[in-house]
């Protein structure tokens, strides 16, 4: 086995068979499918959603007709029922299906009984009747016909139309919500995954010069081989972390029986996230890793980590808000193509209608970015990882 390769065993049989990794990841993967099961329960206990009740007493039954087209109208679901003239106040206190209001008429005053301040939707869609049928009444005076003159109303309605490019982001014909959902829980669980590892690959680097590990096994593997060897196996870990906290989402999504709800393909969708998450991580945790190399003390950690750290919520607030905004923007699609943003920008940009295309172009830039930093970082490393006592400068450790 290649050094590089014996490095990457290590790493692996380290982390995956320590007791707090095993823990933690029983602990995420119980969460969420309790968390499903707990839906499942809520759901089930809110059964079929027939519309807001509403009862009608006798004395206004005339008015039922104008109040079920208004509804219509507004796309507003009511559940109607009909009741006895002086009941309303049974109809209000009883405790087993209660309407929420109760309408009378009391010769021609209508009057809507609530028990709390009725919905704004359901006293629109109430005046809107109410206005209708007065409205009919005096057409029916006059010796007109009122179905004609609402058909006649009705098709007055001016008619809209979206042209096309005129609506982008969250108003555009051609938004996915739930390519969105996939989208932001696509970038939020990158940040943290690369944030884990960078943390990881950091303490390692500097835990291995405390204790003088490092000068032992630079004896027989040069450091470059020691630093892609940790990236990469502490990649592979953090993969695998990953896959198991996803595996547990999809279980508590199908748990919650939402899967068959589910417009977006799962597969390609779950593909795209592993690219990302590949991109993300070549490019942001090799540098932790040089970076490292320039301190000697535990305590020195967060002066370089801190900074590399909130760089990443550059390009992750970026995705959150300029994205949604501005999809199509030059902006957007030219900060798409840069390493450094691309593992967030485009699964949001993805989510809006970004092309394949676009999307293998930003994986090929990064792909050629990558072996650049790693050479980078490996000078870097290779000055820093022997260097003891005070901080060493950035330019000096590029120097040497």
């Amino acid at each position: 086995m290649s050094a590089v390769g014996q490095v990457i065993r290590r790493e692996l049989r380290t982390r995956l068979l320590a007791k707090s990794s095993i823990i933690s990841m029983i602990v995420m993967v119980a969460v969420l499918l309790v968390g499903g099961v707990g839906y499942k329960i809520w759901d089930s206990s809110r059964g079929e959603d027939t519309g807001i009740p509403v009862a009608v007493e006798s004395s206004a039954a005339d008015f039922l007709p104008y109040l079920q087209t208004a509804a219509e109208a507004s796309e507003l679901t009511l559940d109607v029922s009909e009741t006895d003239d002086g009941t309303f106040a049974d109809q209000l206190q009883r405790d087993e299906d209660p309407a929420d209001v109760v309408i009378t008429r009391d010769g021609e005053t209508l009057t809507v009984h609530s028990r709390t301040d009725p919905d704004s939707s359901l006293m629109g869609a109430v005046a809107t009747a109410a206005q209708t049928e007065a409205l009919s009444g005096e057409i029916s005076d006059l010796g007109g016909d009122p179905a004609q003159v609402q058909t006649a109303i009705a098709q007055s309605t001016p008619q809209v139309e979206i042209l096309e490019g005129s609506a982008t982001g969250f108003n555009s014909p051609d938004f996915d919500g739930q390519a969105y959902g996939v989208g932001i829980a696509t970038i939020a669980i990158m940040l943290f995954a690369i944030l884990t590892a960078g943390s990881t690959v950091a303490t390692g680097v500097v835990e291995e010069k405390t204790s003088r590990v490092v000068e032992v096994l630079l004896a027989t593997i040069k450091p470059t081989q020691l630093l892609a060897g940790k990236v990469i196996g502490i990649g592979l870990f953090t993969l695998v972390y990953m896959l198991v906290i996803v595996a547990g989402m999809v279980g508590a999504l199908a748990i919650g029986g939402l899967l068959p709800a589910m417009t977006v393909p799962l597969g390609p969708a779950l593909v795209w996230a592993l690219v990302w998450f590949l991109v993300g991580f070549g490019v942001y945790t090799v540098v932790f890793g040089g970076a490292a190399a320039l301190v000697s003390r535990q305590e020195e950690i967060g002066s370089v980590v801190t900074p590399l750290m909130f760089l990443q919520f550059i390009p992750f607030y970026v995705a959150m808000y300029l994205v949604p905004n501005q999809p199509d923007s030059l902006l957007t699609e030219v900060l798409g193509y840069i390493p450094f943003f691309s593992p967030f920008i485009m699964p949001m940009r993805q989510a809006f209608g970004a092309t394949t295309v676009e999307a293998l172009i930003a994986v090929a830039i990064a792909a050629v970015t990558i072996p650049i930093l790693v050479w980078i970082s490996g000078r870097i490393y290779r000055r820093g990882v022997l260097h003891t006592g005070g901080r060493l400068k950035l330019t000096e450790a590029l120097k040497g």
